[in-house]
């Protein structure tokens, strides 16, 4: 399944889930198509590609404990 698929078939089931998108594929038109459709991040495959994935879901999880707390209030 193509990765723009994907997407649409996770946000079919939970449109509120933070989807991470790790490609090889550079083209910035493709990045920007993604975050369109409703990618939390796009992050290229290269060298760096851990620290930004690792920082991405720390941030993700951050954002979340932000929104449980403003509900609560």
């Amino acid at each position: 399944m193509k990765g723009d698929s994907l997407l649409a078939k996770i946000h079919e089931i939970n449109n509120n889930f933070p989807v991470i998108v790790l490609s090889g594929q550079e083209e910035i038109s493709v990045a920007i198509n993604f975050l369109k459709e409703g990618a939390t991040y796009y992050i290229f495959e290269n060298d760096n590609s851990k620290t930004l994935l690792w920082n991405s879901i720390f941030k993700i999880r951050e954002n979340s404990k932000l929104k449980e707390e403003e509900v609560e209030d």
